[in-house]
């Protein structure tokens, strides 16, 4: 994708967010070291800033799908943000009286981040 087409879908992603935006303050598990070389998520979470995301819901009729270790929930819901955003997996918020976490994030288009976003137990 050339720079001009990529600007212009990110103006277009941008466009589409501010049409129904949600303002979301996003918590994230620090990460602690797991004596092992690599890192663990901890139980405390430290707030993000507040990010501006459109929430679009998932209208399939399904509402999980097979999968080669059985079945898995299709998300209700699908963040969508601009490249500005700062996301990852295991993230929480709190929207709409509920708490969700962010459970996979999208590899691509490489102009927005798309994530799927599942109900969730956590609190920070």
């Amino acid at each position: 994708m050339n720079a001009a087409e990529l600007a212009m879908q990110e103006a277009i992603t941008a466009s589409f967010i501010l049409a129904d935006p949600e303002e979301i303050q996003l918590y994230r598990s620090d990460k602690v070291t797991d004596g092992a070389g690599g890192f663990i998520q901890s139980t405390s979470q430290s707030p993000m800033s507040p990010q501006t995301v459109r929430m679009i819901p998932r209208t399939d009729a399904v509402e999980e799908m097979k999968t080669v270790d059985g079945h898995r929930p299709i998300p209700p819901y699908t963040l969508l943000a601009g490249l500005d955003v700062d996301v990852e997996r295991y993230d929480i918020f709190a929207w709409r009286g509920t708490w969700w976490e962010i459970t996979e994030i999208h590899d691509k288009p490489d102009y927005e981040i798309k994530a799927d976003v599942n109900i969730t137990d956590r609190r920070p």
